[in-house]
């Protein structure tokens, strides 16, 4: 009996011991549950809490990973975006600017924050499992063989596999509930920046077309052109010169697109407008292949060249001077003003004004390309800017001669200077006047010179039904002094067309109305002629141009009333002859 008291006690005592351990086992899990609650859940809002903080991070350029910061230069590259330079633009390639924020720097900005987190999530998993492999890689030493030495091992491997369990219980939870809320919170940035990206980028393409196209309808619609008076470069988007004068840098395209809406920003750091209209007011003008600077406004208005054909000494230089003053005189009576817009330009209408004062005769043109003078016309708020292309007759001698004109290619409204005084029966009027080693007349055959600069013109597909032609008969002081002249029924269009026909210029003439879509006869006084009124005044074939090719400052002429004493409004102004 007292042994089975004993063994009794004994079984009682183990279940006792034994629950006791079952009970601190459930105690200890219950609280390492508890831990891991109360930690994941601590954890999930530090990780919340920091994961707010690693955009703004990587935003100020404080964050670990590095992601990519696009710049100018990626821009020039085309990496910074897949879009293409459209239009003219597109033969040079993006400028070298910032690109906008939304779509392209946001979402490198993304990528930066995903990497950032990336990081920063990798950084603590690796702290957590170095201290969950405590030992991890001990030596067993020399007892490996023995029975002793297996049992030691065996020892040593516990006491290294239990501290990392133990962290491991402990580190797991707080790393999987960080690892949770820094991903929440950094995904939810995403979202919403993608969110309000789309919403952006959707704003920014309505507002990019919107602002693009009025820019450029606008522009269109005062027919603004760029011409460049050196290279004859025709173009709708001029090039700007960046307003820092320690930059060297020329924008090609400032118009709105993935460079900016309003705005844009240079390599430098210059803030520079984002249309033509803008940029005109403020940056320096270059033409976009020669790169020559152009005067203030250049591409900003309607720009007319007045290209003028005819042989040496037919009197092109002179025709265009008296025209240039007396437009000035012209455009004061109606408020305006012409105005150089260059200092050759400027040269140019003060020694005009002197020749044309002083009845003096006309420098003979320097044999040369020609550069164009560019003037600025205003009259009752309205502007224009024409230039002036007086080319010597040397330049019209044949077809490769011509090939250097481009501006003939372009101009919309032509004019052809023919001097009658050489042809055999009025040459002979004016020896038997005693005038013939008195007056200079042209040289060589005039009619080659109109066929040098049309018939290449022809040969390049240049389309000349859509272009109209002044066809001006100069000298008009001398002529009207011979029998010849004297049988001019009158000196509108019509009557020098009928005078022409009858005195052996009819093939020329026929030639001229088959070529060109209008044609316009002139009869002209560049020496004498000081009456704006006169039907012989060269301003007459000035203001065809600018009406010719709808010019606001020659639609503002024509409907200025005549200055006191003059005839009928329109007398004297040469009617147009269909081909």
């Amino acid at each position: 009996m007292h042994w089975v008291f004993i063994i009794a006690a004994a079984i009682g005592l183990a279940l006792l011991v034994a629950w006791i351990i079952v009970a601190l086992v459930a105690r200890a899990v219950s609280l390492l549950v508890l831990y891991w609650m109360v930690s994941f859940t601590l954890a999930v809002v530090a990780g919340l809490l920091y994961g707010v903080t690693v955009p703004l991070r990587v935003l100020r350029g404080k964050g670990r990973a590095p992601f990519r910061q696009l710049s100018p230069q990626d821009v020039v590259d085309g990496t910074a975006f897949r879009a293409r330079a459209r239009g003219e633009a597109r033969h040079y390639g993006w400028d070298r600017a910032w690109p906008t924020y939304f779509p392209y720097q946001a979402r490198q900005d993304a990528d930066g924050v995903r990497a950032e987190c990336r990081d920063l999530t990798n950084f603590a998993w690796r702290w957590v499992a170095e201290r969950c492999e405590i030992g991890k890689g001990a030596s067993t030493g020399s007892s490996r063989g023995t029975v002793s030495g297996k049992v030691t091992a065996a020892a040593q491997g516990s006491a290294q596999v239990v501290p990392g369990v133990v962290m491991g219980a402990l580190l797991l939870s707080p790393f999987a509930g960080f690892y949770l809320g820094i991903w929440t919170s950094v995904l939810a940035w995403l979202l919403l920046m993608s969110v309000v990206g789309a919403v952006v980028v959707a704003a920014q393409r309505v507002g990019l077309f919107l602002y693009r196209w009025s820019d450029v309808l606008l522009r269109r619609r005062g027919r603004a052109e760029l011409a460049c008076p050196e290279c004859y470069t025709l173009s709708t988007l001029p090039s700007y010169r960046c307003s820092n004068s320690d930059c060297s840098e020329v924008h090609r395209d400032l118009l709105p697109g993935p460079l900016g809406l309003h705005s844009r920003r240079c390599a430098c750091g210059t803030k520079l407008p984002n249309t033509v209209r803008g940029a005109a007011t403020r940056l320096t003008p270059v033409c976009p292949v020669c790169n020559r600077e152009l005067p203030e406004g250049s591409g900003n208005r309607q720009t007319i060249q007045v290209p003028v054909i005819g042989s040496v000494g037919a009197g092109k230089t002179r025709l265009l001077a008296a025209a240039a003053v007396q437009l000035e005189q012209r455009l004061t009576e109606v408020s305006g003003s012409v105005q150089g817009l260059t200092s050759e330009a400027t040269t140019y209408l003060e020694v005009a004004r002197n020749v044309v004062r002083q009845h003096a005769n006309t420098t003979k043109t320097a044999a040369l390309r020609p550069a164009g003078i560019p003037l600025l016309l205003t009259a009752r708020g309205k502007s224009v800017e024409i230039q002036l292309m007086d080319a010597a007759g040397e330049n019209f001698q044949d077809w490769s001669e011509t090939a250097g004109l481009r501006y003939l290619d372009q101009a919309r409204a032509l004019i052809f200077v023919l001097d009658p005084l050489p042809f055999p029966a009025i040459s002979r009027e004016l020896a038997l006047q005693g005038l013939a080693h008195s007056v200079l007349t042209a040289s060589g055959e005039q009619e080659e010179s109109y066929a040098s600069a049309i018939d290449r013109m022809r040969s390049e597909n240049v389309r000349l039904e859509d272009r109209q032609l002044a066809f001006v008969v100069t000298k008009a002081d001398v002529l009207l002094r011979l029998p010849a002249g004297r049988r001019l029924a009158g000196h509108d269009s019509d009557s020098v067309r009928n005078w022409l026909m009858d005195n052996d210029f009819d093939l020329l003439v026929h030639r001229c109305e088959k070529d060109f879509q209008k044609v316009t006869f002139f009869l002209t006084d560049s020496m004498n002629s000081t009456d704006l009124r006169a039907r012989t005044s060269p301003i007459r074939v000035l203001e065809w141009v600018l009406i010719a090719c709808r010019s606001a400052v020659g639609a503002a002429i024509a409907a200025a009333p005549e200055p006191v004493g003059a005839g009928p409004v329109g007398d004297g102004a040469p009617t147009e002859v269909a081909s």
